[in-house]
C-alpha cells in the first residue's frame, strides 16, 4: 500500500475504492521503467483503476502536446505500448490511441 496515512486519508474523504485507485495507478519502484510495471501490474487487478489511468494519461499527454514539451509527450507516446493492455477499450483510452496516432 501507499504510506498508510495517505491511504487512510483517502479512505476517509472518498471510500476503500477510491484509495485502492490511487493506490493503483500509483507506481513503486527505483525508476520510471519499475514504476511503470508496478502500476501496470496493480491497474489490471484494480476495478476502475483504469479509467483513472486513462483520465490522468489522456490529460497529461494532451497538454504536453498542446505546451510542445515534446520530450515529455513522447514519453508518455513510448510508454503508451506496454500501458494500453490494462487500460482497455473505454473511451478515454480510445481518445489517448487518438492523440498518439499523429
Amino acid at each position: 500500500m501507499c504510506s498508510s496515512d495517505l491511504y487512510g486519508d483517502i479512505e476517509r474523504q472518498f471510500s476503500k475504492n477510491v484509495a485502492d485507485m490511487v493506490w493503483a495507478v500509483t507506481g513503486v519502484g527505483q525508476d520510471r521503467a519499475a514504476k511503470m510495471a508496478n502500476a501496470i501490474e496493480k491497474i489490471a487487478r484494480t476495478p476502475g483503476a483504469d479509467l483513472v489511468k486513462s483520465a490522468d494519461r489522456l490529460s497529461n499527454a494532451a497538454a504536453s502536446k498542446a505546451e510542445k514539451k515534446m520530450k515529455l509527450y513522447n514519453r508518455y507516446k513510448d510508454e503508451h505500448t506496454n500501458l494500453s493492455p490494462v487500460l482497455g477499450n473505454n473511451a478515454l483510452a480510445q481518445e489517448l490511441v487518438k492523440l498518439f496516432a499523429d
